[in-house]
């Protein structure tokens, strides 16, 4: 049996029995009357599995955001019915269903079984990386800060860009981001910073600016108790070419080296050729951990 439930009871009654961090990060996310909390329930009734279903892309697709399977209850197709559900719903509201499926994910295996069964079409891939906070790693970006990034900061602020915080930046320019749409649609930055996806962090997002317009930025999020993830690295199409977005990144990393937390998140798409190259370049030099991912996209019947 499944049902959906709201995001208080999930919390008294639900979250305690499954015990799963990331379910209790996505099931907060959950806000309108077209996203679910489905909570697949035993023989027994007792809960053993939930989907996430949250709109996505501009409100035009759901996506299966989470899956989960308490482990001795796997392999007896409880996840298949909870897919299936997923999809029935996302074809009730007549929208396309989209899932990202990690490398890492021990369940990969079975949800491209599901998806292949449902002609489910690849339509992006990302990469996240993680680095741990610690000594080492701190002496490593000191290092790259020193070689790589301090002259590119010095010429890119000669050449009259700025670079600050959201919690201190101009209310022009804030409102510049909110409101006229320069930035790419992968997230809205409306919807970052009223925490849709997260806890925002004012104070670890930054925007670069040059003669009072908006160039680039990094929105953060805290996605856990322990982490700060940048959601969002953006660009505006007048200056892809300045390098105006590693003044962003120089500030992000080092106020989050700097900071309380423990772990230090970004997520690159595979068409970011500019960010592969930072990364590449530069953010390998720094301990860390890379995860391949995948989106996938089926169509509404």
């Amino acid at each position: 049996m499944i049902k959906n439930v709201e995001y208080p009871y999930y919390k008294l009654y639900i979250s305690k029995k499954l015990n799963n961090g990331a379910l209790d990060y996505f099931s907060k996310l959950v806000r309108s009357s077209q996203e679910r909390i489905l909570v697949l329930y035993n023989e027994q009734n007792k809960p053993i599995g939930c989907a996430i279903l949250l709109l996505k892309d501009g409100s035009d697709r759901v996506e299966l955001s989470y899956i989960f399977i308490k482990e001795d209850s796997r392999n007896k197709g409880y996840g298949n019915d909870l897919f299936n559900a997923s999809f029935d719903w996302a074809c009730k509201l007549k929208k396309d269903l989209t899932l990202r499926i990690q490398d890492i994910n021990s369940c990969k295996e079975i949800l491209l079984h599901m998806l292949e069964k449902r002609n489910a079409n690849p339509i992006d891939t990302s990469y996240v990386y993680q680095h741990y906070i610690n000594e080492e790693t701190k002496r490593q970006w000191q290092t790259v800060l020193d070689k790589n990034f301090v002259r590119i900061k010095n010429f890119l602020e000669a050449q009259g860009f700025d670079c600050t915080s959201f919690e201190k930046s101009d209310s022009k320019i804030l409102e510049e981001i909110y409101f006229e749409k320069k930035f790419d649609d992968r997230y809205d930055p409306n919807e970052i910073f009223q925490g849709n996806f997260g806890p925002f962090l004012p104070s670890y997002s930054f925007v670069s600016s040059k003669n009072g317009k908006s160039a680039a930025l990094i929105m953060a999020i805290e996605s856990d108790k322990e982490s700060v993830v940048s959601q969002l690295i953006s660009v505006t199409e007048k200056y892809k070419k300045s390098g105006a977005v590693l003044l962003c990144i120089i500030k992000f990393m080092g106020k989050a080296f700097d900071s309380k937390y423990k772990k230090i998140g970004y997520c690159v798409s595979s068409n970011n050729s500019q960010m592969l190259r930072v990364v590449g370049d530069t953010f390998q030099k720094i301990k860390y951990i890379k995860i391949k991912q995948s989106r996938y996209l089926i169509k509404h019947l």
